[in-house]
């Protein structure tokens, strides 16, 4: 299913194989926006990259990486570049995923607003993770955008992991930005992810 895959490979980005969901941009649609004039208007923090499409853009330092592929149907995945070892000595780095859905998508789960999206996915994420934990499930805002923020532990194939979401909508699209790190250098790593997320921006 469409919808549950998207919502689910949200946060699993480095550690699942994923069903790929095709990028909805047309090469027509960006063709007709002047993306460096966009990118012109936000100026990142010195030393940090940026990056931007029609919809957002986002800074990141140096030491973190860009895949903007599509992988796993994201717009967007930065990936830091220092490698943790997690269960069973596997490599694991953290990342940032940003992924968007189009708010036709969602009519046939009767989901008619942002509420009852992030509503939606919060369960979703219960139903497929191993020991999902909620930490909590806030209202907040990103940019001025509301939004809502879900704070939560999970095991995925035998790593105890820690994530953290913001969810919000912006024009005929809802958004989802995860941080996914383990849950024992989380706490060492978080201000620098929230520093990222904060950064982002859509365009109007």
């Amino acid at each position: 299913m469409k919808i549950k895959t998207l919502l689910s490979i949200s946060i699993a980005t480095c550690l699942t194989a994923c069903v790929y969901v095709n990028h909805e941009t047309s090469k027509d649609e960006k063709d007709a926006i002047d993306l460096k004039a966009w990118a012109n208007e936000y100026a990142c923090e010195k030393g940090w990259n940026k990056f931007t499409n029609e919809y957002f853009a986002i800074c990141f330092p140096d030491n973190w990486k860009l895949d903007d592929s599509g992988l796993f149907g994201s717009d967007v995945v930065l990936t830091n570049s220092n490698i943790e070892t997690i269960s069973d000595n596997r490599p694991f780095s953290q990342n940032i995923n940003v992924m968007k859905q189009k708010e036709s998508d969602m009519t046939a789960q009767d989901v008619k607003n942002l509420d009852e999206y992030a509503s939606f996915n919060k369960e979703q994420l219960e139903k497929v993770l191993f020991q999902a934990d909620i930490i909590s499930f806030t209202k907040t805002s990103l940019g001025g955008i509301p939004a809502y923020k879900n704070r939560m532990t999970a095991n995925q194939n035998g790593a105890d992991l820690y994530f953290e979401q913001y969810i919000f909508k912006h024009d005929s699209h809802y958004f989802i930005m995860t941080f996914t790190a383990p849950i024992e250098t989380s706490d060492e790593s978080i201000t620098m992810a929230n520093k990222i997320m904060s950064s982002l921006i859509v365009n109007n």
